[in-house]
């Protein structure tokens, strides 16, 4: 297998997963009678597409911010050193899980669907099993492949 159809594969491989989770979202919302099947769609695709979108953007700068500063060297005069780069990157990895977290629970408040803990409680666990099964399996691909 070619590098560029190993990569294609990992990207059809987390728009697929990508689109069954939101499917599956939109149905559970439905079904517990938290939102027509209408706004469920809205509030499914509008929250995963958002915060991946942002929290790609913003990983992305990040992770630019780490290269540049390994590359130029400033980052053996830097007081923190390694633990400021160990920080980076926990953020570069977490900001998407983390906005999506977030942009989940604004628009389930917005859109008056629910509230208080139960609504904490789904949008945690929507968005970290989203996140994990949307980029894991993708990962695991291209390392064992």
């Amino acid at each position: 297998m070619t590098e560029s159809t190993k990569e294609w594969t990992a990207l059809g491989i987390f728009a697929g997963i990508f689109l069954l989770l939101t499917v599956g979202e939109v149905i559970w919302l439905g079904r517990r009678a938290w939102a027509t099947y209408g706004k469920a769609v809205v509030f499914s695709l509008g929250t995963n597409i958002i915060s991946f979108f942002f929290g790609s953007i913003i990983s992305f700068v990040i992770m630019g911010v780490i290269l540049a500063v390994s590359w130029e060297g400033s980052i053996n005069q830097m007081r923190a050193g390694e633990f400021t780069l160990w920080v980076l990157l926990a953020a570069a990895i977490l900001i998407t899980p983390v906005l999506l977290l977030l942009t989940k629970r604004i628009f389930l408040w917005l859109l008056r669907m629910a509230s208080g803990s139960t609504a904490w409680a789904f949008s945690f666990w929507a968005s970290f099993s989203l996140f994990l099964f949307t980029i894991g399996p993708p990962i695991a691909f291209l390392y064992f492949v």
